[in-house]
């Protein structure tokens, strides 16, 4: 086994001393605190102080990596009980100050799961749920996305870097509060998992992070479209794998992935999403010794005494017979449960979907209106005299450095709905070093200077009036260069999905009848002009001084308990004082201040839809008389028939 670190509590400064060899996997994407010199391994970086001894109780937490990667320190290690491995941990610190946490001690029950802490100091822990990861939980999809049979001409040397997109529903992100917070310590739960399996050259990084609003579940006809909601390519992380995370906590089996292919979904849970990977790899569950498989090494391994990752889950460990357990017992058979040699055969077909990005990533992510993220970038020269500018043709921002010296820069830039509606976001740029907070293209240094400068990137509502409710995404590229050093520069990729808050929640929900049933809601504050739908797929979007009915049809799009989506018909009237009640898009100053609106559910209107449960969301807005300010209304639905 590989040799650990002293006790975390014990480290006071640089953890990479003879006293710890591993190593942080290879992140050249990553902005660490400290990095090894040209062409070196990476090593490990100045550890984080967090209050484990609280949550962990008689164990003992042994670090074995700490960096920082998008504004968050990272930091992951071995849990030990009475001398003995007792499973893992895994946790970021945001720039905020509040800490996540994901924790694998699978044999003390009740201890798995996601830990906590606010930037506040409230703590809260939720356990994993009970999971049985020996079902069958692959997807055959199209063999023209299913990855080829890797050489038997042998392995190809690593470094290699597999990077995903990870995608939210809305009741996911908001559950677990900081969605990049969430990825990070995913993917390096996985990592961990990887160095303990004597794998360290491969590395599985965060690419992009989106929310959508659909409150998706762990099925397969979620998992068949989940790279249509979460895509790869350019301008989505240009990433190797879609990953969807769900508020799915009752899910059995807590995950699903595409054998040999690309696409994962999986419950919010502290070890499904590593388990998963094996089967994107091509494992198996437990070797059967059946005909078929006394001959194939892609499974997992049961000793006796311990499990691996895909036979049982039950450990940080994917099978190695050049491994053995507290007990001397080996961890893997070369003939029959070796998925080390897997990893190594197949990472490099699987890290080659796409060209990895050539330079730093910022995420922004947030499900609950204003939000910011943060990069650090080293620099180079004497003085470090670097500021940031617009590198796309997208983007309304600065393209040369200068000595503007205003507190942030305004940079407008491309997004889209989840009707892949184009709109603009505006967002705030700052460039931010020990002496000052200014806007992007400012370049002038410290005295002393110091060595990296600091990209914040903010999402203010004040900013958006206009901008529709619900998740928008986007991305827009940027540069940093230095003013007095030509040839140097870095490429940094915004890549965000943001939100503003509605202003109001409404919900329209049948389950306790199935029959027709009406919601009435209604947005004070102001004299509004009228109700509209943000795409004309769901409803009207234009204010109108009259129509034919005294009602609109809103058509939002649900999914049924298979995760298979259907379009239902709703009625939308908006409900004045003292004048006849009016279609939502009419324009009629009738009312006092504020707008009442009525939505019914009507099994007429939907003669085709079978029976079943069915729930999804709708965005509205209404817009002002001087149509200078849209405020966002999300509808919940959910409807019995």
């Amino acid at each position: 086994m590989n040799p650990v670190c002293a006790p975390f509590f014990l480290l006071t400064a640089v953890l990479a001393t003879a006293a710890c060899t591993r190593q942080t996997p290879p992140t050249p994407d990553a902005s660490l605190i400290e990095t090894a010199a040209p062409g070196a391994r990476l090593q490990l970086v100045k550890g984080v102080a967090m209050p484990y001894e609280k949550m962990l109780g008689a164990a003992r937490f042994t670090s074995s990596a700490a960096y920082e990667q998008n504004g968050y320190r990272i930091e992951s290690g071995d849990i030990s009980l009475n001398g003995t491995e007792a499973g893992g941990l895994v946790s970021a610190r945001g720039p905020d100050g509040a800490i996540l946490a994901m924790v694998d001690e699978p044999g003390v029950p009740g201890k798995s799961g996601l830990w906590q802490i606010s930037p506040e100091g409230i703590t809260s822990f939720a356990p994993s749920p009970k999971a049985d990861y020996r079902q069958p939980d692959t997807i055959a999809l199209p063999p023209d996305e299913v990855q080829t049979q890797p050489s038997s001409t042998g392995q190809q040397e690593g470094p290699h870097i597999i990077d995903f997109v990870a995608g939210y529903s809305r009741a996911a992100a908001d559950k677990i509060g900081d969605p990049v917070s969430y990825s990070l310590i995913s993917a390096e739960m996985l990592n961990l998992s990887l160095r303990k399996s004597l794998l360290p050259d491969i590395t599985v990084r965060v690419a992009g992070v989106r929310i959508i609003d659909e409150d998706f579940k762990v099925v397969p006809a979620t998992l068949a479209r989940i790279r249509s909601m979460f895509p790869l390519g350019y301008g989505f992380g240009d990433a190797d794998l879609s990953v969807g995370f769900a508020d799915d906590p009752a899910a059995q089996p807590p995950g699903l992935a595409q054998q040999r292919g690309s696409r994962i979904l999986s419950r919010l849970d502290s070890t499904s999403f590593r388990h998963e990977m094996g089967h994107i790899v091509g494992g198996g569950h437990c070797n059967s010794g059946s005909e078929e498989e006394k001959d194939d090494y892609r499974f997992g391994f049961f000793n006796g005494k311990s499990g691996s990752i895909m036979c049982g889950n039950y450990t940080e460990y994917y099978s190695n017979p050049a491994l053995t357990d507290a007990h001397g017992l080996p961890r893997g058979d070369a003939r029959t449960a070796d998925m080390a040699r897997l990893w190594r055969e197949r990472a490099p077909a699987i890290e080659n979907h796409f060209l990895p990005l050539d330079g730093e990533r910022l995420l922004l992510a947030g499900s609950k209106g204003n939000t910011s993220a943060t990069l650090t970038i080293p620099t180079v020269g004497v003085n470090h005299y670097a500021g940031i500018v617009v590198a796309d043709q997208w983007t309304d921002g600065p393209r040369e450095l200068a000595r503007d010296y205003g507190p942030y820069t305004r940079l407008v830039a491309l997004v889209t709905d989840s009707l892949n509606n184009y709109s603009q976001v505006v967002l705030r740029g700052q460039r931010i070093t020990p002496c000052s907070e200014a806007a992007l293209p400012y370049y002038f240094g410290c005295v002393p200077s110091d060595p990296a400068i600091q990209l914040k990137i903010s999402f203010f509502e004040e900013d958006n009036p206009k901008l529709v409710g619900g998740m928008v995404r986007g991305f827009m590229d940027l540069r940093a260069l230095d003013f007095f050093d030509p040839t140097w520069s870095k490429n940094i990729q915004v890549i965000f999905s943001i939100n503003r808050r509605p202003k109001a929640v409404w919900s329209l929900d049948n389950s306790q009848t199935g029959g027709a049933v009406t919601s009435i809601g209604t947005v004070e504050g102001a004299r509004f002009l009228a109700m509209v739908a943000t795409h004309p797929s769901t409803g009207p979007t234009e204010v109108v001084r009259s129509a034919e009915t005294d009602f609109s049809y809103l058509t939002p799009t649900v999914t049924d308990a298979a995760g298979e989506s259907h379009v239902i018909r709703l009625r939308a009237q908006r409900q004045l004082q003292w004048c006849a009640n009016t279609a939502m898009n009419v324009r009629d100053l009738c009312q006092a201040d504020g707008l009442t609106l009525k939505v019914s559910y009507f099994p007429a209107d939907n003669p085709t839809l079978a029976a079943g449960h069915y729930a999804g969301q709708l965005q509205l807005a209404t817009i002002n008389a001087a149509d200078t300010e849209h405020n966002p209304v999300r509808l919940d639905i959910k409807i019995d028939k």
